[in-house]
């Protein structure tokens, strides 16, 4: 079997037949679909089982809620495919998406990842086509290092590789390895925990020219709600994940500077919007600015002169937490 496609699925009831149906509507046929309902309380669950009943292809996990890594790990865990696939139960894809893989695979049998573009949505119900922004075509080790490696994580431009595990096939034995490693605790950057360090270790990654991926604007879903008040010690969790799993014969440190500086103030954002008095908040943030390692990101994220995250970086760095709750709506 080519291919598994794993839908990670948690309270999307109203969305999920069309994800489903835009799976088993594929040109191409041999895959396997593995939907895990990682303990809806709607409809989800009732929604796998019927699917499944009508097509042998469809294996259904329910379990109990344990969060989107959780869901990811069972679905890859029972995964059997040459490749897999994650999407998201609220989202969908293109026809000809899996067509389009075995071309590429047909041609570059040694492939370890497939990347393409997306149609993303917004609150209007519209989508614009967003391709990748990369050549297109077979990228060897040499190529990998020399045009990904150093915008990687997070580039002096502010630019990274989209770090989504959707819009991209993976080969399984490498993804499910990568995944396994990440706690299921992660809440924040459950996806570049995984897409980094396998793309740091990868010998061959193709880039196609083509948007496949619907991308659905749904505040309430697995992978877009952003919960307020991040938890902080994730940052160093998902730094951690990285140490341990990114390739040792490149310095990704100055990238990974830039990218904690950047979620350092995604987190800062999310607890300024809860509905706590602002001086304690203020009091809680300024508290985790000043922690040692907390420090170190911001001193140490160096960006363009005329780079947009220097704004964000610079009200981190001076604590200028009123500045960063006004300007917060912005950017």
């Amino acid at each position: 079997m080519l291919f598994s496609i794993v839908v990670p699925i948690y309270g999307v009831a109203q969305f999920l037949p069309q994800c489903i149906e835009s799976i088993l509507g594929q040109n191409y046929k041999n895959f396997e679909l593995i939907l895990v309902d990682d303990g809806s309380k709607d409809q989800s669950g009732k929604i796998c089982n019927i699917y499944a009943n009508k097509d042998s292809r469809i294996k259904v996990i329910h379990k109990s809620n344990g969060g989107l890594v959780s869901a990811r790990k069972a679905g890859a865990a029972l995964a059997s495919g040459a490749y897999i696939l994650p999407v998201d139960g609220d989202d969908w894809i293109a026809p000809g998406l899996l067509a389009a893989l075995t071309e590429v695979i047909a041609q570059n049998d040694d492939v370890e990842m497939i990347c393409y573009g997306m149609y993303q949505g917004n609150s209007e119900g519209k989508y614009e086509s967003k391709q990748l922004d990369y050549e297109p075509g077979i990228y060897r080790i040499s190529d990998i290092q020399q045009k990904i490696y150093p915008a990687l994580i997070k580039g002096s431009n502010g630019k990274r590789f989209p770090p989504n595990l959707w819009g991209k096939a993976m080969k399984r034995e490498a993804y499910q390895f990568y995944q396994m490693t990440v706690p299921d605790c992660l809440s924040l950057g459950e996806d570049a925990a995984v897409s980094y360090p396998f793309i740091s270790q990868a010998n061959t990654i193709y880039i196609m020219p083509e948007c496949f991926y619907y991308y659905r604007w749904n505040a309430q879903s697995m992978t877009k709600s952003r919960k307020k008040g991040f938890d902080w010690n994730a940052l160093r969790l998902l730094e951690k994940v990285w140490n341990e799993n990114l390739s040792y014969g490149y310095d990704f440190s100055m990238q990974i500077n830039r990218y904690m500086c950047h979620d350092l103030f995604n987190v800062a954002k999310s607890h300024l919007q809860t509905n706590g008095e602002f001086s304690r908040i203020r009091k809680d943030i300024i508290e985790e600015l000043n922690k040692p390692d907390f420090q170190s990101y911001i001193n140490h994220a160096h960006f363009d002169m005329f780079c947009l995250e220097q704004i964000p970086r610079i009200l981190l760095k001076y604590r200028l937490i009123r500045a960063m709750k006004i300007i917060s709506h912005y950017i």
